[in-house]
């Protein structure tokens, strides 16, 4: 499996979520269950999801709580944040290891092609 479209679906949301101004955040979005806030707090959350499937990391169990990974965070630091979490998501899913044998993902164990695939198709769609 290649990362080029993973890689694509990263670099897509992530300017995405750059493009969104603060003014932006309380808006809806055509995913009637976010608005940009919350869409931008759930991708965030994906996108760290994404670097400890590939790398096999566990989860922080911290962070379970996807609907508010960035709360406590001010608004202006989150499309950073998410440019770094792109970031090291897109470098840790370049490894050809992170594409084979089974990995972790938001609490199940899956094929990591799978897991990569449900990652292109879930940024891409956010995006």
């Amino acid at each position: 499996m290649s990362n080029t479209a993973l890689n694509s679906s990263i670099g897509i949301v992530v300017e995405s979520i750059q493009r969104a101004g603060l003014d932006e955040y309380d808006l809806p979005t055509p995913c009637s269950e976010y608005s940009v806030r919350e869409l931008i707090d759930h991708v965030a959350f994906m996108l760290t999801v994404a670097h400890t499937s590939a790398t096999r990391e566990p989860p922080n169990p911290g962070k379970i709580d996807r609907s508010t990974f960035l709360s406590g965070r001010p608004d202006f630091e989150w499309p950073a944040l998410s440019g770094k979490y792109g970031r090291i998501a897109s470098e840790a899913w370049r490894s050809p290891k992170s594409w084979q044998g089974s990995t972790h993902f938001v609490g199940r164990h899956m094929p990591a092609v799978m897991v990569g695939q449900i990652l292109i198709f879930e940024l891409a769609i956010h995006a």
